[in-house]
């Protein structure tokens, strides 16, 4: 019968590195995790910044085609500012 892995207990050397590998992937596996999490964070994080610039270029967009429309409609051309022909009085 083998001793126990206790603290008052013996540990043989090939016990010890079978331990050592266990607590090694171990640790690999929950850095794996965490990598993950944090990849997944920043690509969602990168999404939504993305998704708020092009609404921004869309309304600065649609600000710039109204101020054009506004731009091709002055001077306004109302009867008032319009030069208004007058008949003659020569006839």
């Amino acid at each position: 019968m083998t001793p126990a892995l206790t603290p008052a207990g013996t540990t043989t050397w090939p016990e010890a590195i079978v331990l050592i590998a266990v607590l090694v992937v171990a640790a690999f596996l929950i850095s794996l995790f965490v990598v993950g999490v944090f990849d997944a964070r920043k690509t969602r994080i990168t999404a939504a910044q993305e998704e708020d610039l092009r609404r921004l270029v869309q309304r600065f967009e649609q600000l710039a085609e109204t101020t054009l429309d506004a731009q091709q409609r002055w001077p306004p051309t109302w009867p008032s500012c319009a030069r208004v022909r007058r008949p003659s009085s020569r006839s």
